[in-house]
């Protein structure tokens, strides 16, 4: 396994050693925080002893917003029972994920690794790690019967994801003996699983619900008590029969989204509420089952979704705002105390390393992973460690439909890419002939803000970039053709050269924004026409919508986040992804990330 993402993230740990940047909440977040106090943890809600190897239980939520729940703060929320084990543990405030997407959120959190060092840097991407590095595997080797499940088809064994699992429910085998992926469905084929194991043998079961993922349909017979949200069922109806195009709607085109927002605000609303009725019904079969009381529970998401943030509605990937970027992260169990809210920074990666070491597997078996155990955050037994993390990494994936164009790049493989500019959009087909694995490549491109250099995209002629000709371009005005259906015979002479240098100086879908974090800041590097990169920093505290950009009114905090960002993006290469399939485009579909 490479090294060298490991040693950046011990560098970016190293930068906060000195200063202690985490504060434990001991009230809910409902504006009556009680932060730094130092208070004795009540009892748990697990029982006074910790098992010798007990049930492990990691619950995941696709495209969950932490804010979208009771226990973080959302006073609409409908969430009982995800909130009530919040109140039994121990809840991150700012817990993130380094890429927001799928495969490559999930493959951080199954194997503690950044999406650079396991090899999935978009969605669908395959992980590629050395043989006993995922979390499964460990805990198989360590005694545990492994059960898996995921109703996400880009979050399964063709992503390498069921791994290490001795029996693993696909998304397809799962469609194909249920005919849904509804969240009913999977808690009833998760319990199934988990009548058929020993019950002597302790367990280790993880369960991947859909529901919150675009499209937002909550089935009326399992979930009746739903909105009637017009607006956003014919928006739905609309995507599906092709009389709007998904990137239009993502891209807010002709205001089409804002006019549904508040239907599909509730209907999102609708899916996170039937998932948390269905995480209450897993938590009561568990019990039935005997595997509760004493189990290690995890419950977290793969990444949130952006409802307006930078432009993009009900959807995630090629934005860092904080509503894709930032999740849910609750631990629960014996030894974790109850009713703790930690602020400090924790990453995704952290999950794997914090459930073996409570688990107390064995150190020969543990990998080497960038996650660092968050056991001492809680357990006033246990020393600080030598270096603290406090700042998180993060990139975006791409802009995948081609018509999201508020996005300087827009489009994937296998249909068309498109360089957007203020007004006018540059389109070509790559028209790969053979299928390319993922390159790494880092060329130099000058940053014209400060006038040093930084890592940026792999030229245009790198393997997989697919140039095309002058003549295969065409070109769009989007004022007066937002669906970019009829090229252009003419365009404005500035702003096709303006388009035409953009594509010699970012290839296509390593053209994405990157950024870092604290608990108090965020910068964010957004990729500029002209070449190098537009930063903004943001107040996460006074501004968590983050639509303020702060540096000039704070030149020490930026000048410091833009020397994180530095170091973290000279250890970066740039990601050219690989031809899909005609199946896996068909399921990318159906997913919504695609048309």
């Amino acid at each position: 396994m490479a090294s060298r993402s490991v040693a950046r993230s011990v560098s970016q740990i190293a930068l906060g050693a000195a200063v202690l940047s985490f504060v434990v909440y001991t009230a809910r977040a409902d504006g009556d925080d009680h932060i730094g106090e130092t208070v004795a943890p009540p009892p748990d809600a697990f029982g006074d002893e910790m098992p010798k190897q007990p049930d492990i239980i990691l619950i995941t939520v696709d495209t969950l917003r932490a804010d979208r729940l009771g226990v973080y703060g959302y006073a609409a929320a409908q969430t009982p029972n995800i909130d009530a084990l919040g109140d039994s543990g121990v809840v991150f405030a700012n817990a993130t994920v380094p890429l927001p997407r799928t495969t490559p959120g999930l493959a951080s959190l199954l194997t503690g690794l950044s999406p650079e060092e396991h090899g999935s840097r978009e969605v669908w991407e395959r992980v590629d790690v050395e043989r006993g590095s995922r979390l499964a595997e460990v805990l198989s080797e360590a005694g545990y019967v492994t059960l898996g499940l995921s109703a996400n088809a880009a979050a399964g064994s063709r992503q390498g994801l069921a791994v290490g699992f001795d029996n693993f429910l696909d998304y397809k085998e799962i469609k194909k003996k249920r005919k849904s992926d509804n969240a009913n469905v999977i808690t009833s084929e998760a319990l199934k699983l988990l009548e058929k194991a020993d019950p002597e043998a302790p367990v280790f079961l993880w369960v991947h619900y859909v529901d919150p993922h675009w499209k937002y349909a909550p089935p009326k017979k399992a979930f009746p008590d739903q909105p009637k949200a017009p607006k956003c069922r014919a928006v739905q109806k609309q995507i599906k029969s092709d009389q709007l195009s998904l990137g239009n709607f993502i891209a807010n085109a002709n205001g089409v989204a804002r006019n549904a927002f508040e239907d599909c605000s509730a209907l999102y609303d609708a899916e996170v509420s039937f998932v948390d009725q269905e995480v209450g019904n897993l938590i009561e079969g568990l019990k039935e089952l005997e595997r509760w009381e004493d189990s290690l529970v995890v419950f977290t998401a793969d990444h949130g979704e952006n409802m307006g943030e930078d432009g993009m509605y009900f959807a995630h990937g090629p934005s860092l705002a904080d509503a894709s970027l930032r999740v849910p992260l609750i631990f629960a169990g014996p030894t974790i105390p109850s009713g703790r809210y930690d602020g400090g920074v924790a990453i995704i990666e952290d999950v794997m390393p914090t459930l073996l070491e409570l688990a107390e597997v064995d150190a020969e078996l543990v990998p080497e992973m960038e996650g660092a155990s968050l056991q001492w955050r809680w357990s006033p037994e246990l020393d600080y460690p030598e270096q603290v993390r406090t700042a998180a990494l993060a990139e975006a994936g791409g802009a995948l439909n081609p018509d999201n164009v508020n996005f300087l790049v827009s489009g994937r493989n296998r249909s068309k890419y498109c360089y957007n500019g203020e007004r006018y959009s540059m389109c070509f087909d790559p028209k790969p002939k053979t299928t390319r694995s993922p390159t790494r490549v880092r060329p130099v491109v000058a940053d014209e803000d400060d006038g040093h250099d930084h890592d940026g995209p792999a030229e245009p002629d790198a393997p997989g970039a697919s140039p095309a000709a002058e003549s295969s371009l065409e070109f769009y005005d989007r004022d007066t053709d937002p669906k970019l259906v009829n090229p252009l015979e003419t365009v404005p002479e500035d702003a096709k050269k303006e388009l035409l240098a953009a594509r010699n100086r970012w290839s296509p879908e390593s053209t994405r924004a990157r950024a870092v974090r604290t608990a108090e800041y965020k910068l964010v590097a957004y990729p500029k026409i002209e070449g190098g990169y537009r930063y903004a920093l943001y107040d996460l505290r006074e501004d968590p919508s983050e639509s303020t950009d702060v540096s000039a009114l704070r030149p020490k905090d930026f000048k410091r986040m833009k020397k994180m960002f530095d170091e973290y993006e000279s250890t970066m290469s740039s990601f050219v992804a690989r031809e899909r399939s005609d199946s896996e485009l068909d399921e990318l579909r159906a997913l919504g990330y695609v048309q």
